[in-house]
């Protein structure tokens, strides 16, 4: 099933049992890549939006609650960072893992404290 469809997001909320029910969202979804760096950076964004919008149904409005995201770093990565997860979360931000290579473009959003 295709993670970016209304269907994908509907079958996993009916999964989890409950209103604002989880503490933690982790999406470590990647598209295969084509070798065209536009291309993708708008998958791998188009599956961090996925990603959030489940979280953003599903957190809880805690402190505590967080949302990771793997990405690949672009432009419109950072405008999804700044207009979305910088307006929905009390923290962001982005790490490297020591396991990614140095000239991956590969990362990771740390987002802590929902906000509804």
């Amino acid at each position: 099933m295709d993670a970016t469809t209304r269907d994908a997001l509907v079958k996993l909320v009916e999964n989890v049992h409950g209103d604002r029910c989880v503490d933690v969202v982790l999406s470590d979804m990647m598209a295969n890549t084509s070798g065209n760096p536009i291309r993708d950076s708008v998958a791998s964004l188009d599956l961090c939006m996925a990603a959030f919008e489940f979280a953003a149904v599903m957190l809880k409005t805690e402190p505590s609650s967080a949302f990771i995201c793997k990405y690949f770093m672009s432009r419109e990565a950072d405008e999804f960072r700044k207009d979305t997860l910088e307006c929905r979360f009390s923290n962001v931000r982005a790490v490297k893992t020591a396991a990614s290579r140095s000239e991956s473009r590969e990362q990771y959003w740390v987002c802590r404290g929902f906000l509804g």
